[in-house]
């Protein structure tokens, strides 16, 4: 029997990164206030969009070789650097990002 870990077809840590998503976009859906839409890979990994058009995005990260959320991750970067350019170019408002009000 083959070994699988060595067989370089083999993607489980791949395919366990990607299978988080649908797993958060149940709990979403299961979570999200009645007329929410709940959607995968449309704003990001996951979102929820409320009645009242307060928007949540979600990345999902697997850390199965390395800490997904530790400061020199790069792909911890790149979310932030992406959120940052969807803010400034007017596609998420900061205020509904962070659940919050800001004086204008």
């Amino acid at each position: 029997m083959q070994n699988l870990s060595s067989n370089p077809t083999s993607a489980p840590g791949q395919y366990y990164g990607f299978s988080i998503q649908p797993t958060r976009l149940c709990f979403h859906l299961l979570q999200a206030p009645s007329g929410s839409v709940v959607s995968l890979e449309a704003l990001d990994d996951t979102d929820v969009v409320q009645p009242d058009n307060h928007v949540q995005v979600e990345q999902a990260k697997s850390g199965l070789a390395t800490n997904p959320i530790s400061d020199w991750s790069i792909d911890l970067w790149k979310t932030f650097s992406n959120w940052i350019d969807a803010i400034e170019s007017g596609q998420s408002r900061l205020e509904k990002a962070l659940g919050q009000r800001f004086p204008q």
